[in-house]
């Protein structure tokens, strides 16, 4: 598995405190002689920063999106050291990656890009609130519904995870409280699910907010 490779590359990396050292050796080397040129029609020297890399843990739900993140920024070094031509990294070319990995790197990143940019959207917020809620959830599940069938590669794993939104997404039925915090916001009301619902759900949800209307009106005329 592609993943894991790419956790044994951080691994063997960081094992050793001279490899590492090495590594920013050659970072900062390559900078200095304008070496870094990508295999991309641009061919301006890049200035790489040096980085220390991350691996994924099962604490922090997006650390494997980070860790993807800074291994791809130091794909040309990281592919520099994996040719083995350096005695530093000679045990390094067994773990060499293919064109077509990298371009899986790629894939993986913009896909698990989607939750992330949901979670940022909520996390921003100094105060969350529920009207942000829906549209965030749905537009994740949008792009991973097309990414799905984008990545073919990359379909059972996006798929798996599309079983698991949609089991919460259902939860949203459950209560009546994202609909209502949607509809008193005076941007939104109406318009989000006027636009993005299907016409049953849009019929729910006004019944919904008329049922709830109704309840209010009579339970203030009953207390007077």
């Amino acid at each position: 598995m592609l993943l894991a490779k790419v956790c044994c590359i951080i691994t063997a990396i960081q094992a050793l405190g001279q490899c590492m050292e090495a590594f920013d050796v050659l970072v900062l080397y390559r900078n200095e002689m304008n070496w870094w040129i990508g295999d991309d029609s641009d061919s301006t020297p890049k200035q790489l920063k040096v980085q220390r890399f991350l691996k994924d843990v099962s604490t922090q739900w997006d650390s494997t999106y980070q860790m993807l993140i800074c291994f791809s920024y130091s794909r040309l070094p990281l592919t520099k050291a994996m040719k083995g031509t350096i005695s530093e990294f000679k045990d390094m070319k067994k773990f060499a990656l293919t064109l077509d990995e990298w371009d899986k790197v790629d894939g993986m990143i913009k896909v698990l890009q989607y939750p992330y940019e949901v979670q940022m959207v909520m996390a921003n917020q100094k105060l969350p609130i529920l009207v942000a809620a829906i549209p965030a959830f749905e537009q994740f599940i949008s792009k991973w519904e097309c990414a799905a069938k984008h990545y073919n590669e990359l379909s059972e794993p996006i798929d798996a995870g599309l079983v698991i939104a949609y089991k919460y997404y259902s939860r949203f039925d459950n209560t009546g409280a994202y609909v209502v915090a949607m509809f008193i916001h005076p941007a939104i009301k109406l318009t989000h699910i006027e636009k993005e619902w299907d016409a049953p759900y849009i019929v729910k949800a006004k019944q919904l907010i008329k049922d709830i209307v109704h309840d209010y009106h009579y339970n203030i005329q009953s207390s007077r």
